[in-house]
């Protein structure tokens, strides 16, 4: 199913590759049993200490946290791939995120300096890269995340396009 918006597709926003949730849930996911597992094991130990005490319920309580970190690093990854679009606009390349945090970014084409491709290696099993656009100020760069290496080739040389052609602009040529 398209994960796009109705609107969001009528405005040509593009969505991430369909990798990107589980190459969010690879680092996710281990990252939270990890945590959980030490927490659980703290736990453990503090019970012993406390053998007469609250020490079991508190156990339990953080098993059931660790429990519900894990299922929340498995959760997040998709919806955050449901709310992660970007596209060409006319001036910049806006990007959409955020599940419960909706955030709009733009970065405009005449402060475009450089795009630099990054490709891990989860990324390159799945084809994908990361396109990091660098600006002219420090707040106006921007990532896109997870997208088809070859959909990146095109998006990075249809951006510098975009910026060298904003550039002779905003130079009178």
């Amino acid at each position: 199913m398209d994960a796009l918006t109705a609107p969001d597709r009528e405005h040509g926003f593009q969505q991430l590759h369909s990798a990107a949730p589980f190459i969010w849930r690879i680092v996710s996911v281990p990252t939270a049993l990890v945590i959980g597992g030490v927490a659980v094991v703290i736990a453990v130990l503090v019970a012993d200490e406390l053998a007469s005490g609250p020490g079991t319920g508190i156990t339990i309580v953080v098993s059931l946290a660790a429990i519900a970190g894990v299922a929340a690093a498995w959760w997040y990854p998709a919806h955050r791939y449901r709310h992660w679009h970007y596209r060409i606009g006319d001036e910049a390349l806006e990007l959409r995120r955020g599940v419960w945090f909706r955030s709009s970014a733009s970065v405009p084409f005449h402060r475009i300096q450089q795009i630099d491709v990054e490709q891990g290696p989860l990324q390159r099993r799945h084809d994908v890269v990361t396109l990091h656009l660098r600006t002219a100020s420090a707040v106006g760069s921007g990532t896109v995340p997870h997208i088809a290496a070859t959909e990146a080739d095109l998006l990075r040389e249809r951006l510098l396009v975009a910026a060298r052609a904003t550039a002779a602009l905003d130079d009178g040529h």
